[in-house]
Formats: structure tokens, C-alpha cells, sequence
């Protein structure tokens, strides 16, 4: 009706972040518009996280696309310096969002259905209980050993790809 036109598309409602500095022309977002993006943000990092994992326990993925301790401290520094050519606020910004994705990531882990994790002690208690009747010690004992071994495996697996990286 403004323009006495008629247009084709979609203009989306831009709002600022709660802690972002102001911009002329734009909303803030109120702390419940917050929190519900970032609920469907989170989401979305746990269903990429269940996917990636799921693709390199398949061996679908490439050692660019997973990492451990290593590849972990690189990408915050990398963050953190990227943030500090804006500001030391920036900085901090990314290395807290590095850090609630991570925690996204270690939770979507520790429920994989893999003995020694959490995912794991849940399925043999969801096996106890279909059986109705509690699991052999010995028998619980050698999976979660297995478990273990697997993930011990693992671990030196992605820490051999992380050293690869850096040569």
C-alpha cells in the first residue's frame, strides 16, 4: 500500500539480539523470542551432531569433518581470534558459543547406544526390562569391557586423525 505497487516475495522481520548493539531500523528480540530460537538452534545442532557421528562410525566422513581434543582447541583459538579483530566482547561471544555447542555434542554422544556410555547403560537396562529379568554380572561385564575397548579405540583413532591434521 506504501509503494502502490504490488510485490512478489517474502520480506522476513529482522530483530536484533538481546545483547547485540542496536541497529537503526530494527527491533530487539524480547528473552522469549531468545530462548525459543535458541531451543530450535540447539536442535538443530543435536540432529547435525547425531548425523555426523552417525557418518563417522559408517565411515561416510572425511577426517576434515571430525575432530578431537586437538581440533578442538584450534577452532576456539581460530574463534576467539576471529573474534577479537571486532572486539574482546566478540571474542567471548564465539568461545560461549563454541562451548554450548560442544556440550550439545558431548550430550548427543554420551546417549549413543554405545556399552560404557550413558546410551549404552540405558539399553541394557531396556533389555533387562524386556527380558524381565536382570542381566548375567559376567555377561554386563565383558559388553561394558567391550564398550570400553571400542571406545578406547576410538578415542586413539581420532587423536591419530587430529595429529594427521597438523602434519
Amino acid at each position: 500500500e506504501e509503494t502502490q505497487s504490488y510485490l512478489v516475495g517474502f520480506t522476513p522481520t529482522i530483530k536484533n539480539g538481546i545483547f547485540a548493539e542496536k541497529v537503526e531500523g530494527y527491533d530487539t528480540a524480547s528473552v522469549l523470542e531468545t530462548v525459543h530460537y535458541s531451543y530450535y538452534a540447539m536442535l538443530n545442532y543435536v540432529k547435525l551432531t547425531a548425523e555426523g557421528l552417525a557418518r563417522v562410525f559408517t565411515m561416510q566422513a572425511s577426517p576434515d569433518e571430525y575432530g578431537g581434543p586437538i581440533s578442538i582447541v584450534k577452532v576456539v583459538g581460530d574463534s576467539y581470534e576471529a573474534g577479537l579483530s571486532y572486539s574482546f566482547m566478540a571474542a567471548v561471544k564465539n568461545v560461549v558459543y563454541i562451548a554450548a555447542v560442544l556440550s550439545a555434542n558431548l550430550g548427543v554422544l554420551n546417549l549413543f547406544p554405545i556399552p560404557g556410555l550413558d546410551g549404552g547403560r540405558i539399553l541394557l537396562l531396556l533389555i533387562e526390562i524386556l527380558r524381565r529379568k536382570p542381566m548375567n554380572p559376567e555377561t554386563e561385564s565383558r559388553i561394558l569391557f567391550g564398550g570400553f575397548v571400542f571406545l578406547m579405540g576410538f578415542m586413539v583413532f581420532v587423536m591419530y586423525t587430529d595429529i594427521m591434521k597438523i602434519f
